[in-house]
């Protein structure tokens, strides 16, 4: 029976997930006389996926299909000189190389829910044979009702130069400067859309080879000042970088995929101290950080699918509180709790959502009839996989039962505000209130214990999006608002025996 707490699902298409990691890394360290330390840091990874699942997560074929093989490399070298330690100037300098290397190809469709007696015919020729003629013959054999394949290869390549000193100008003052040079390329080779469908979700036959690179100067100035013996006064302010990419779909014909570097600027002010002879530590802190030119993803409805670009501006500010005290040998207390107001200045050009009618929206009729907007501007809203308030409570306890032999309890609590999965109120994922449980026993070179987490199976997905084929329907028919959620074992109450040993 349907509900909120019913997690069964049948499906007609094939689940899996088949995934592989692994690297290498090597580190090289010189000690030179001066003091002075060189190092070597060289390091490749490789994550190779396969999957398929069934979206709609239904036993009939409205969109059965999305599966992609995924293959990825990446390389990394650093050289750093860091300058001797136990002097007024401390720092290092170096120099930093990263190269990724992306290769994925795939298909994602269905048949819309049409029964396959009556797909296979006329005008949808799903797995029809071509025949010559007019209609009702089919010139055609499409491969699903919805679809859109792609195959793409992604590399980026990053270079920079990088420093950071710091200076103790008295006993309890010291400060900090760093900067980084960074120049990044990115290139995309882009085919998608080359299998027939009824309903292609996106541009047809679209080829895109493409490249672009960005230079930056990020930097980071701060301050750290001890106060008193038990408390410190920090704070820095300074711009970060994240280079630019590609969307690895086309929103029209000929267009533009790259999305440019997002820069961001702010900084926090905060203290760290510790009171009651050491058994309370506790730190507070403000940030502030504004975000330009932020890289999001979001719906397109009249392709159907998912794009990625930039919005404006977004600014996320609020405060951080955490503690830990230790009332007694064996008993240790902690909690922090965080409250973020995180926003979009300015967002021009954002996605109306499937049916909505705010902001500006005309989005509750077919696409392709002329009063359809399916844009806005979202300034005020929550920016994605945010939420305002979040606070977790913790209590460990230790007693020994023997000689080299302790017993362990645990438990905490969390908990989250409502979080945006989305832009707009249909793709909020509600309060989440969660108990976890820990309790073992640890030895001088193992431990076992038995654990539960989510305890009391409060259950949230993890994501909220819309349904590509039912926000925009064939013909003129209007588009239906219908949420997929996903759901992941964190989504539930999980129990489990964890066992370790230290060799």
């Amino acid at each position: 029976m349907a509900g909120t707490e019913n997690l069964n699902f049948a499906a007609e298409a094939p689940n899996f997930r088949d995934s592989d990691t692994g690297g290498l890394q090597a580190n090289i360290s010189l000690q030179l006389g001066n003091g002075m330390e060189l190092s070597s840091i060289t390091a490749w990874k490789q994550a190779k996926v396969d999957f398929q699942f069934d979206s709609d997560q239904t036993p009939f074929n409205f969109f059965s299909f999305n599966g992609a093989n995924q293959k990825y490399d990446q390389y990394s070298q650093e050289l750093r000189l860091a300058l001797p330690s136990g002097n007024a100037l401390t720092g290092q300098f170096g120099l930093y190389y990263y190269r990724s290397v992306g290769n994925n190809s795939g298909f994602r469709g269905g048949n819309n829910g049409v029964p396959d007696f009556v797909a296979v015919g006329f005008p949808f020729c799903i797995g029809a044979t071509v025949t010559a003629g007019p209609p009702p013959a089919c010139g055609v054999n499409n491969r699903s009702f919805l679809g859109q394949d792609f195959q793409y290869r992604l590399q980026n390549d990053s270079y920079a130069a990088f420093g950071q000193l710091g200076y103790q100008l008295t006993d309890t003052f010291k400060l900090t400067a760093g900067a980084r040079l960074t120049y990044e390329k990115a290139q995309i080779n882009l085919r998608e859309n080359f299998g027939n469908y009824f309903v292609t979700l996106g541009v047809k036959k679209n080829v895109s080879d493409q490249s672009t690179d960005a230079t930056d100067l990020s930097y980071k100035l701060g301050f750290d000042w001890q106060a008193t013996p038990d408390l410190m006064v920090y704070g820095f302010y300074g711009e970060g970088f994240k280079g630019p990419g590609f969307s690895n779909t086309a929103p029209a014909p000929n267009a533009d995929l790259a999305v440019r570097p997002e820069i961001s600027r702010g900084g926090e002010l905060g203290i760290k101290g510790k009171a009651l002879d050491g058994a309370l530590t506790f730190s507070l802190s403000g940030f502030y950080t504004k975000f330009y030119d932020l890289q999001v993803q979001a719906f397109v409805q009249a392709l159907r699918t998912f794009v990625l670009g930039n919005a404006a501006t977004a600014t996320t500010k609020g405060v951080d509180f955490s503690f830990q005290a230790r009332p007694f040998e064996g008993l240790t207390l902690s909690g922090s709790a965080s409250y973020a107001d995180a926003t979009f200045d300015d967002y021009p050009g954002a996605q109306c959502y499937p049916t909505q009618t705010t902001g500006g929206c005309k989005a509750d009729i077919n696409s392709s009839l002329p009063g359809f907007v399916g844009t806005f501007n979202a300034k005020g809203y929550q920016l994605p996989l945010s939420s305002k308030f979040t606070a977790t409570l913790g209590a460990e306890y230790a007693a020994p039962i023997s000689d080299g032999l302790e017993a362990q309890f645990g438990i905490g609590y969390y908990h989250r505000s409502p979080q945006s999965a989305g832009i707009g109120a249909p793709f909020t994922i509600p309060t989440w209130d969660t108990i976890d449980l820990r309790a073992g026993v640890k030895a001088d070179n193992w431990n076992l214990s038995l654990f539960c987490k989510n305890c009391t199976n409060e259950i949230r997905p993890i994501s909220v999006g819309s349904d590509g084929g039912d926000a925009n329907p064939v013909g003129v028919a209007p588009p239906v608002l219908t949420l997929n959620q996903r759901f992941s074992f964190e989504s539930v109450r999980t129990i489990g025996v964890r066992a370790g040993i230290n060799f």
